[in-house]
């Protein structure tokens, strides 16, 4: 995680996959994600995570071309790019 922080997208489009700072389940996902893309965690990892339960503090968007997201101080995020 960083500081707080906007992210625009310019063209194309963005997945985008926040977790607050309290997020326990981030001890997880740190470990599942080494080695792997996060379009990969998406695919292979996440649905374990989803059927447990672990996920329910999960926000998700997909950003456009000239959109804005602002993402705030200590939270987690992931990106693909779609």
């Amino acid at each position: 995680f960083h500081d707080g922080a906007f992210v625009e997208v310019l063209h194309g489009r963005k997945h985008f996959a926040l977790l607050p700072p309290s997020a326990e389940v981030m001890a997880n996902i740190s470990e599942q994600i080494k080695g792997l893309s996060m379009f990969h965690w998406h695919l292979e990892e996440r649905p374990a995570l989803e059927r447990a339960g672990l996920l329910g503090d999960l926000r998700e968007c997909a950003l456009q071309p000239g959109e804005l997201l602002y993402s705030p101080d200590g939270w987690h995020h992931g990106v693909v790019n779609l």
